[in-house]
């Protein structure tokens, strides 16, 4: 084609900008979702598989006040590609975030403002994945306000129960016993305050499981400094009266109780350690996270206390030292909930312990207090630039993963009530992602692409493809075709106003009642894409081997009419008549 119209066929090529519509997450990239009133981290892909009858909400920001809310997703979105490229991305405070090459995030755009180094005159901006390059800034949140869940007390017998190892009466639980003598009890209720959620703190930074050689647990062990051991051992003591405690050489402090062991794990739903067989991550329990903050800043005191790695605690920041990357994650979450960005950063492991654990730290400056129990009264000064509840970060590192096989990939629309908010917040200790319809935003923002490169030809494969899949039923077909329109006369605008051509290929549908005409299919899109159409071509399959014929249908200025050509390894070709 080319050829016939005398250009060089390998500047043409050069000369192609292309742009695909998929703008979605991979399976296992996680979300921040209220699902049926509940908080969850959970894979998008399952969200969409699996939850799908579920009232799902998630925290997106407002375009026009940067605000961070929860809203109702209104449509699941899920689709297959078999090429392209996924591509990390990470930010200097240890976000990161996996999307395909035609996902956009919200690169930081300067408004035009009279003192242009202020730090709230940068506004989100939806930018193609594949275009953004290291120190870009993308907009991270720095407040997520998740719904609080109170917990007063934990009734043990409703939390065990069907548990045929545990007794229970009235006012205390045990466990069942065949020997003789009676084994040490805990009160049926406890209640959760401030002195229970500083001990869970400082178990899950520095405490572990005991466990036989069969791996089964019989108490607890606390690693940390004489202040801390001693203050657990006096809750402890004076909470459950008839378990042993003691610790060993100031260090260390032990609990010989399989009880309390089983309430840490089964009830408060703390993790296995390392010294347990199937051992797991350290993280933070769920209903921990959605806690009053006035509660969570115990647990975040436990967690500090325990840390051995701040002895002299650093002005006007907050470090926490782990070697879990979950629990960096948790802690970082526990701080947006009270309006407070954390850095997460690998470091090396200063005490060259055996374990060799990769360490995370996970700092918080520029704050006006370094105790945190503060956390509720805080104020936080950034250099970066800011926009309601969103910092812009620069972009670290990226890094492009190929698809080398057909890969479901999933994504939501946000528009309640109709209005566009179109974004969600996903990955590692979240970044903001935008859901828009890919397609037509490639085409709204496609001005400025064409002005620069000089652009006369545009070309929209399978123009209704997009639309067909994510507008289903007959309910969804007014909204389809309303924003069917707006898309081909914004192409038609386009194509006008820099004097190139338009040219979409779209698919058709089966007519039954014409089954055995010429004509037994119709386009989709009906009369909105018929009529838009300056000129209609139909091309279809001939007898002949790679024989097309293309009729024209609908022209302003010619007659109707058909041609035959077909398709070579020199592209399209005359049929040549035979003799």
């Amino acid at each position: 084609m080319a050829k016939f119209l005398s250009l060089d066929p390998d500047q043409v090529v050069e000369r192609i900008i292309y742009a695909e519509a998929y703008n979605s997450l991979p399976y296992h990239e996680q979300v921040f979702v209220l699902n049926d009133g509940e908080f969850h981290r959970i894979p998008i892909g399952e969200v969409v598989e699996e939850r799908k009858n579920n009232d799902i909400m998630v925290f997106a920001f407002n375009p026009k006040t940067g605000k961070i809310d929860l809203y109702p997703v209104t449509k699941l979105i899920k689709h297959t590609i078999s090429s392209g490229s996924f591509y990390k991305i990470e930010t200097e405070y240890g976000r990161a975030v996996i999307v395909t090459g035609s996902h956009s995030l919200f690169i930081g755009e300067r408004i035009p403002h009279f003192y242009p180094q202020r730090k709230d005159n940068m506004r989100p901006f939806a930018f193609r994945a594949s275009l953004l390059k290291p120190g870009d800034r993308i907009a991270v949140p720095r407040r997520i306000n998740i719904p609080s869940r109170d917990i007063e007390e934990i009734d043990l017998a409703e939390a065990f129960r069907g548990n045929m190892e545990i007794e229970v009466d009235q006012y205390s639980v045990w466990l069942r016993c065949t020997s003789r003598g009676e084994l040490p009890r805990i009160p049926r209720k406890i209640k959760v305050d401030e002195e229970l959620l500083w001990l869970i703190g400082l178990f899950i930074s520095k405490g572990e499981y005991i466990a036989d050689r069969e791996g089964r647990i019989t108490g607890l062990r606390i690693t940390s400094n004489k202040k801390s051991l001693k203050k657990a051992m006096e809750f402890l003591e004076k909470r459950f009266q008839e378990i042993h405690v003691r610790i060993n050489r100031g260090k260390t402090l032990y609990v010989r109780s399989r009880l309390l062991a089983l309430i840490f794990r089964e009830v408060f739903k703390i993790p296995k350690t390392r010294r347990e067989k199937g051992v797991e991550e350290e993280a933070t329990p769920e209903w921990i996270i959605t806690l009053p903050l006035s509660k969570v800043k115990f647990f975040l005191k436990g967690l500090w206390d325990g840390d051995g790695y701040h002895k002299r605690p650093r002005k006007d920041r907050i470090i926490f030292t782990t070697s879990s990357r979950r629990l960096a994650e948790d802690i970082s979450l526990l701080l947006l909930r009270f309006g407070i960005i954390a850095s997460i950063q690998k470091i090396n492991n200063v005490k060259q312990e055996l374990n060799r654990k990769q360490l995370y730290r996970v700092e918080a400056a520029g704050l006006n207090t370094s105790d945190p129990l503060e956390l509720d009264k805080v104020e936080q000064i950034l250099h970066a630039p800011t926009f309601g509840d969103l910092v812009f970060a620069k972009i670290k590192k990226i890094e492009e993963i190929p698809i080398s096989e057909p890969t479901t990939v999933y994504d939501f629309s946000v528009k309640p009530n109709g209005e566009e908010i179109e974004n969600f917040i996903a990955g590692f200790s979240g970044v903001c992602c935008h859901n828009s319809d890919h397609q037509i935003l490639l085409l709204e923002k496609a001005d400025k692409v064409i002005k620069e490169n000089n652009i006369r030809l545009i070309i929209i494969d399978s123009l209704t493809a997009h639309f067909r899949s994510e507008y289903v039923g007959r309910q969804s077909l007014p909204e389809r075709q309303q924003k069917l329109n707006k898309h081909m006369h914004r192409l038609l605008r386009l194509a006008r106003a820099f004097n190139a051509a338009a040219v979409v290929t779209n698919q058709v549908m089966a007519r039954p009642d014409e089954y055995f005409s010429a004509m037994a299919v119709l386009p989709v899109g009906g009369h909105i894409v018929g009529h838009t159409s300056h000129t209609r071509v139909y091309l279809r399959k001939a007898a002949g081997k790679n024989t097309r014929i293309a009729r024209l249908v609908s022209s302003p200025y010619l007659p109707e009419g058909e041609a035959i050509f077909k398709i070579t390894e020199n592209g399209v070709e005359d049929l040549e008549e035979e003799a």
